[in-house]
């Protein structure tokens, strides 16, 4: 036999409204997305410090002082070398047009 059943509902209530919420979800993706920087960024130090390593086990160290000056974009040899170089290709442009 069956005698019933009583179903009452009721609202769950929450601590956080929905814009409260929205925010805790956007200060958790900046916290997610600054870690990942972080990690990625050191990622990128670990690697460059094992290039150098591998490249000064390779090549003498006289031959790396003299070429890395190359590796700078703020070294006075880039910045002449490139200065020259955008005078002569626009110096060729003018003499063939």
């Amino acid at each position: 036999k069956f005698a019933g059943a009583i179903v009452v509902s009721m609202t769950e209530e929450d601590a956080f409204v929905l814009h409260d919420r929205m925010l805790l979800q956007d200060i958790a993706g900046m916290l997610g997305a600054n870690i990942y920087a972080k990690r990625m960024r050191r990622a990128a130090e670990r690697s460059s410090k094992i290039s150098s390593e591998m490249l000064h086990s390779m090549i003498p160290s006289r031959v790396i002082r003299k070429i890395e000056v190359f590796w700078d974009e703020t070294s006075v040899e880039i910045r002449e070398r490139r200065r020259s170089a955008v005078m002569g290709v626009g110096g060729m442009g003018m003499a063939g047009g």
